[in-house]
Parts: C-alpha cells; structure tokens; sequence
C-alpha cells in the first residue's frame, strides 16, 4: 500500500522497481537489447545505469574539459548532424508549436545554454554494449516534457541530442568510433493508452526521422516479461 497507506504514483519509482530485476542480471539485460532490435553475443556484457547524468559525470572525470565547453557544445552540434533540426521542427506537419527566436538556434549566447543541457539532462534508463548506448525514457501518466525557454524544447529530442554530442565526445578524446544512440519508450500497459502515447508529436517526430524505430515503444508489462 506504500508509506503511510499511500501508493507511490512517481514514474522514477516505477522504474526503480520495474528494473530491480535486471540488476545484474545479464540473460535478461540482453533480451532487453534483441527486443531493441540490436544483435548481442551471448557473453556480451551489457551496462545498466538508471536516473543517469552522463554529460555532468564526464565533466566531473576532468575538470578540464569544462574549458570552452559551449563553443564544442555548438561545433558537435554541427558535426552531429543537427544543425538543419530547427528547420525540421517548424514543418506544421511535425504537430508543434511555434518555436521562439532561440530555440534549435545555436550561437554564442545559446551555445552556453545548450551546455547547461549537457551537464543536466537526465536519461532514465541507460543500456550500453560495446557498440551501442539506449537510452530510454519512463512515462506512465505524465506526458513528455516541452519548455520553450530551454535551446532544445522538446524533451525526447533534447535527450537524443545530448546523448549523440555525449557520444561524440567521448570517442573523440579516445580517438575511436562514437557509439550508436538507440532511444527507446516506455509506456502504459493499456492499449488505448500506449497507442495514444505512440501518436504524440515528438514520437512521431523522432519515428519520422529515423532517430526511433517505431517498435522500441514498448509497455511496462512487456518490459517486465523480459526480466
């Protein structure tokens, strides 16, 4: 029933109990990955972090690379492939709202807000395999986040973007390959409710462009059937 006879409703605590059965447990932490449509060896490693804050971690590793942060900020932005993102969003056909001057725009002056996103941007679900990081979000009654005072609005491509540039960084100090970003949902176990879920813009946004294979939606039931 909970503390004080109060159910806990937080998607957070959802997703705390939902994976408590993953924890170390590799069999079910692969099938996880097959059912994400990405191919694992049997005696691949997969790493599962929850509530994960990549960008401010990886900055707390060196202090250093703290230095002219915004301007590698907006230079992997580019490299990246996103800089043409703003022009995608504005087509009416994406179902969003107006966008402000300064949003998807990266200069000087957004290019430090958008390392603000790096060091803050929460990922709830984080799998990582020797060629891939899924990062997945948690949503059970709550809708996705939009804020139009931030440079990246919309919630579910703000966390795709940070996680590339994260990528990205991250191999170039290594000198190697970035790993390949999956996103992935979790949704509502009700049909009608999860459909719904599946329609919402920004999903329909990232399916569209390629950055969400429209499979990787999937309910908290079937999530729980692969521990």
């Amino acid at each position: 029933m909970g503390i004080l006879g109060i159910p806990n409703r937080t998607e957070n605590w959802k997703t705390a109990q939902t994976f408590a059965p993953f924890m170390g447990n590799q069999p079910a932490l692969r099938r996880l990955v097959k059912r994400l449509g990405k191919p694992i060896g049997e005696k691949e490693k997969v790493s599962l972090e929850l509530f994960w804050k990549g960008g401010r971690d990886w900055l707390a590793q060196d202090e250093r690379r703290a230095k002219k942060l915004a301007k590698r900020m907006s230079d992997a932005y580019k490299t990246c492939h996103f800089h043409s993102l703003r022009e995608k969003i504005k087509d009416e056909s994406a179902g969003f709202r107006s966008l402000k001057s300064r949003n998807y725009q990266i200069d000087e002056e957004s290019g430090k807000k958008l390392a603000n996103h790096f060091k803050n941007t929460e990922f709830d679900i984080v799998l990582e395999t020797s060629e891939h990081l899924f990062i997945g979000e948690a949503k059970d009654e709550s809708g996705f986040g939009t804020d139009s005072r931030y440079v990246l609005v919309h919630q579910l491509i703000r966390q795709f973007v940070i996680a590339q540039i994260l990528a990205h960084l991250v191999a170039e100090c290594g000198e190697e390959q970035p790993k390949s970003i999956v996103p992935f949902v979790i949704g509502p176990d009700e049909d009608k409710k999860l459909c719904s879920l599946r329609k919402t813009a920004q999903i329909r946004f990232m399916t569209k462009e390629g950055y969400l294979e429209e499979n990787n939606v999937l309910s908290w039931k079937e999530l729980a059937s692969l521990s």
